[in-house]
Order: structure tokens, then sequence, then C-alpha cells
């Protein structure tokens, strides 16, 4: 795999089967789920985001970006999106959701992310799961781990830190939401990360409630 080209991904990996047996959710159930948080995430700068959906599958994430107001490009070596063209003058931030599990070289990956912004207050979203620390002995035992579903790298915190150091920027961590941000948007990385926190003690205190509420409903 460390030497698949895009066609051979495509052929491969990618192909019809993929997309119909191995990942149900490509379509619209996941792009739906990643702009609504997205769009939660970075409401407070809607007006001065000039984003960039790196991985962006079928550019439906992009799309229900821009259908909520915001400037957003979707940019994917394995799809008709290949051929979008990205300003580095213009882009401040890019998210790549599901994305370095794919690729077999992360510090590659990541200077491919970083090329596609010159902003030094550039702030770069990477969700991605890590191993578990309770699998850290037996990594093979991890159904995420799956070269048939394109997963072929995976992180760790420390992996994290590192591809921070190595570009020179700070990242903060917050379940599998990775902030990777230049030091000169440390403002807007920190707000960030208590969006994404904020974001999801809701949910954990909405999930709460429900299951009350429906024990209740039962008596």
């Amino acid at each position: 795999m460390d030497r698949f080209l895009s066609s051979d991904w495509q052929r491969d990996i990618y192909n019809d089967i993929y997309y119909s047996d191995v990942d149900k959710e490509y379509k619209a159930i996941r792009p739906d789920r990643q702009a609504a948080e997205l769009a939660f995430i970075l409401k407070p700068y809607a007006h001065v985001i000039k984003g960039l959906d790196f991985g962006g599958g079928n550019g439906k994430t992009a799309f229900n970006m821009r259908a909520t107001g915001f400037d957003y490009i979707s940019y994917d070596p394995h799809s008709s999106d290949k051929n979008v063209r990205i300003d580095p003058s213009v882009i401040n931030f890019i998210s790549a959701f599901e994305v370095f599990e794919h690729h077999p070289q992360p510090l590659e990956l990541m200077r491919e992310l970083i090329q596609c912004s010159n902003d030094e207050r550039l702030v770069i979203l990477i969700c991605t799961s890590r191993l578990p620390n309770i699998l850290r002995h037996t990594p093979l035992q991890w159904a995420y781990i799956a070269p048939r579903n394109g997963h072929i790298s995976i992180a760790s915190k420390n992996s994290m830190k590192i591809i921070a150091k190595r570009f020179s920027m700070k990242v903060f961590i917050i379940g599998n939401m990775h902030i990777f941000f230049k030091k000169n948007a440390w403002v807007i990385g920190a707000f960030i990360m208590l969006r994404i926190i904020y974001q999801k003690i809701s949910k954990n205190i909405e999930f709460i409630c429900n299951g009350i509420l429906r024990k209740l409903a039962c008596r």
C-alpha cells in the first residue's frame, strides 16, 4: 500500500463494493453528522472561515457547510474533487475527518495539509480514532485496523504530538478530535477546543436525560 497510486486505491479499496458494503455511511450519514458538528464548532467564526475539507469524499460535508452559510470547499485525491483548485492565500481552516488512518505516510499528509494554506493563523481539525490503551500490546485485535477499510495508519496521542512538534505547531486533543494550530492561532485554537468540549458535554447530558425519560415512560 505504501506504493499505491491513486488509481490503485480506487481500484482495490475505494470501489463500488467499498461504498455499498464496507462504508455504508459514506454517502450521507457521516457527511451530515460531520457538517453538523463543524457548523456548531465554527459558528462564531462563520463570517471569517475560509474552509477546506481535505479528504472530503463526495463533497457533501463541504456542501452542507455552504448551505449553512460557510465558505467551504472539498478536496479528495480519490474522488471527483481531486481537480478542485486550492488557493493557499485564502484557506485559513482545514478539516480532515477520518483521513489520517487512510494515509500510509502521516507526516507527508500533514505536510500536504499545511501547504494548502499560507495563513499564519491556520487551524487544522483532524478527526481520527486512536488505539485504545487496553489494546496497546495487542493492536491487531482492534477491529478498526482493517486494510479493506483503508485503515492502515493508527494514531496515538504521542504520535500526534510528534507531528505537531515536527511542523512547529501546537495540538489540543479532545477525544478523537485533534486541533493543530500555528502559534499565532492559539486563541481560535483554544476557542475551538472549548466549543468541542461544550458540544460533547451537551450530547452526554442529552443522552442521560433521554435515558431517564425512557425509563420513566416504561413505568
